[in-house]
């Protein structure tokens, strides 16, 4: 039996920012300062959410621990959490409502968040209504928690908990409503909630509230879960994962004819449950394991299949040929309409090229005999070499050919500008730059300067490694063999109030951009695109 997890930092402590403190006024920094929690379990969770910027108390010096939540309260809270992880208000907020209950002369905010929590499936109301002066109940609260967890992290805890086998430790699940069970589950599962009367009926409290989000900063990280189950014999199972992954599992006891029965069985290490219904089919008989190579009628490996990475080779300034990785074989056993991947135990890989080396399945280039015989002198040169895999159970042979190429390093794999507020690391979409009277121009060392404070790149070249340096104020990146190239800023889509704004040398690492007369002013804003080799990413300025 699986016991419940709990650990490391799925919600880091930046994940309930707002949360709480936008229920509250500001005005006191140290939760030392509660007067009414002074002394209490909460008084430590306070302070560590205090001290990471997340919640502050009443202008009294109090939290006021039993104050309700209300559905406007949390719909608010939710939205502004969103919006935190790079979520945007629908532009049609005001003229199109979600909630009957709500007209365009409702509380603006309210109406933002609303429309953004429904069009994400994390607040639906009930019977089309918002209802916002009710009190929120603790089984809706656990609802919209666990909406909000599988929205930002694009998982399904609830399917996922439900294939677990755990001890459940809420002993009044039955009193819930049936359609909030599964996030009870998961509350419970994760640790989120570690009472046993849960009380799904109970109105929440900013204490619980607080309780619950701080534990929600401790949840690790989700497995997979199963998605389909076919029976394959009395004793197979092809179990296909959320990531589509397939794997073949044997079980330990043979399942029973023409019966329901719940099995248990562990893919790479984690423990999986499922329901399923072995019905034997004529002249049928047990089957064996495809993982390593030995079939058996109608579970029988009908062909074979070998997939690899092309190696790619660096060359250095100097000349020196870098070669970052191995070829990364696979080996898939074609069963009816599945692929299923044998381990590397099921099959021996051997070659005759010499431009080839090979450490058990691993295989890689020989840097030495390529540069020898001058194979890849141009960066266009490319080289095909062979391989053979033998099937240990069968004897049968496959040969696979690997192509070895040349390209120079550039950010081809991966480019992207990451908002530093979003947990789930969205592109950063927008910032705003303050100026004042003083400044004169934005140069390209300012525009890097204001873009980190917002965000960060993440960058991998073709062989995917990352660079070994960024220049914050010139954008230069020296890529892991030593060669360089620029992250180039274009301004492009205007919108100022002066009709013609002096963009110098746009589109290199010397861009400027005028400030005041013949430049721009507060207010303005522009579209400036980050792009590097064949790479970009946009995002617009705002000029404050």
């Amino acid at each position: 039996m699986k016991t419940k997890k709990s650990g490391k930092n799925l919600f880091t402590a930046a994940a309930a920012l707002t949360v709480i403190a936008s229920t509250v006024t500001p005005g006191v920094a140290s939760a030392a300062q509660f007067s009414d929690i002074q002394g209490t379990s909460l008084e430590g969770i306070t302070t560590e959410l205090v001290d990471m910027g997340i919640i502050s108390g009443y202008p009294d010096g109090t939290f006021k621990p039993n104050k309700d939540l209300t559905r406007s309260d949390v719909v608010k809270l939710i939205g502004k959490y969103l919006i935190v992880n790079g979520y945007k208000i629908p532009s049609d907020y005001k003229t199109k409502m979600r909630f009957t209950d709500l007209t365009s002369n409702s509380n603006d905010e309210l109406l933002q968040y609303a429309a953004l929590v429904k069009d994400e499936g994390i607040f639906n109301g009930d019977n089309g209504k918002l209802n916002p002066s009710d009190k929120i109940t603790r089984e809706n609260m656990a609802v919209v928690l666990v909406n909000v967890l599988s929205t930002i992290h694009q998982f399904d805890y609830t399917t996922y908990v439900d294939n677990q086998s755990f001890k459940n430790e809420v002993v009044d699940l039955y009193k819930a409503k049936e359609s909030a069970r599964p996030a009870i589950n998961v509350l419970d599962y994760y640790d989120i909630t570690k009472v046993e009367l849960f009380n799904p009926k109970k109105i929440v409290t900013r204490v619980q509230f607080a309780q619950f989000l701080y534990n929600l900063t401790k949840i690790k990280e989700p497995n997979l879960s199963v998605t389909q189950v076919d029976v394959i014999s009395n004793n197979q199972l092809l179990v296909t994962l959320s990531d589509q992954s397939t794997h073949y599992v044997t079980l330990s006891n043979p399942l029973t004819e023409n019966v329901q029965e719940t099995v248990e069985f562990e893919i790479d290490g984690i423990q999986y449950k499922a329901v399923v219904e072995y019905e034997k089919e004529e002249n049928e008989e047990p089957t064996t394991n495809p993982d390593n190579g030995s079939t058996d009628d109608d579970t029988k490996i009908s062909d074979y299949k070998v997939e690899s990475d092309a190696l790619l080779f660096a060359v250095t300034s100097d000349g020196k040929f870098i070669e970052s990785d191995d070829a990364n074989i696979q080996v898939f056993g074609l069963i009816g309409d599945n692929e299923v991947e044998l381990p590397s135990s099921a099959y021996n890989i051997t070659t005759d090229s010499k431009y080839l080396t090979i450490e058990g399945n691993r295989v890689t280039a020989n840097p030495e005999a390529i540069d020898a015989d001058g194979i890849l002198e141009n960066e266009t040169d490319k080289y095909e070499a062979e391989i053979r895999i033998t099937i240990n159970e069968t004897g049968e042979t496959i040969t696979h050919s690997i192509t070895i190429s040349r390209e120079n390093v550039k950010a081809s794999g991966k480019f992207e500008l990451i908002d530093k507020n979003s947990l789930s690391e969205k592109l950063l979409k927008d910032i705003e730059i303050d100026i004042s009277e003083n400044d004169l121009q934005l140069t390209t060392s300012d525009l890097f300067s204001e873009i980190l404070e917002e965000g960060f790149f993440e960058i991998e070249d073709q062989y995917g490694n990352e660079p070994l340096s960024i220049n914050a104020s010139t954008g230069e990146v020296i890529f892991f063999d030593g060669s360089s190239d620029y992250i180039r800023p274009i301004i492009s889509e205007v919108n100022s109030s002066n009709d013609d704004v002096v963009i110098s040398s746009n589109g290199t690492s010397s861009t400027t951009i005028k400030l005041g007369e013949n430049g721009l002013t507060e207010g303005d804003s522009f579209t400036l695109t980050l792009t590097i080799d064949d790479a970009s990413q946009s995002i617009r300025v705002y000029i404050r």
